[in-house]
């Protein structure tokens, strides 16, 4: 029982925080502010949930910041994306199909998809990490999410444009520049 209500806790407890709209930022480093913007959570309402992340030059920052990570976040555009479904009585989370998810700029063009089988092998070990990164730091939720790359063509998060993201019906839309830049 006591495990059930605390799976029920803390459900309640990231679908109460998943309303970015509603949310403030926290952060005052430039990164921190950058990360903030570039992580999409909606809460849909009957237990629907929709994740969207953009992995961005602005979220790599300070002296310790790598040049080489800077150039390959603004070569490619890379985005992680989930669709759950929360048991509300249980609290359990289902990965949810998301249908087909469409990455354009913020004018509409579609980004070129850059398949797994055609990611170098720096690309290839970036996705591969920041999968491993969110099944580790959100289990289930986490291990539900899709990494998919795009060349970045026109799309740049510190030059004015944008990036939408479609999943599962619904467009999320990135302004840029982001704040950070």
């Amino acid at each position: 029982m006591l495990k059930r209500f605390a799976g029920v806790l803390g459900s309640i407890a990231l679908i109460a925080s998943a309303d970015a709209a509603s949310s403030r930022s926290w952060s005052h480093s430039p990164a921190g502010l950058a990360s903030d913007y570039l992580a999409i959570q909606d809460n849909r309402g009957n237990g629907e949930l929709a994740f969207v992340m953009w992995l961005a030059p602005p979220i790599v920052d300070g002296a310790n910041a790598n040049a080489e990570v800077k150039a390959l976040l603004r070569q490619n555009v890379i985005i992680g994306f989930g669709f759950y479904r929360v048991d509300q009585n249980t609290g359990e989370f289902t990965v949810r199909p998301s249908g087909d998810v469409e990455v354009t700029t913020g004018a509409g063009v579609p980004l070129k998809e850059i398949t797994e089988a055609k990611r170098n092998p720096v690309l290839a070990g970036a996705t591969v990490t920041m999968g491993s990164m969110m099944a580790k730091g959100m289990g289930k939720l986490g291990a539900g999410m899709v990494w998919r790359t795009y060349a970045a063509g026109s799309v740049d998060a510190c030059k004015p444009g944008g990036l939408r993201v479609r999943l599962a019906g619904v467009d999320y839309t990135y302004d840029t520049p982001v704040p950070g830049c």
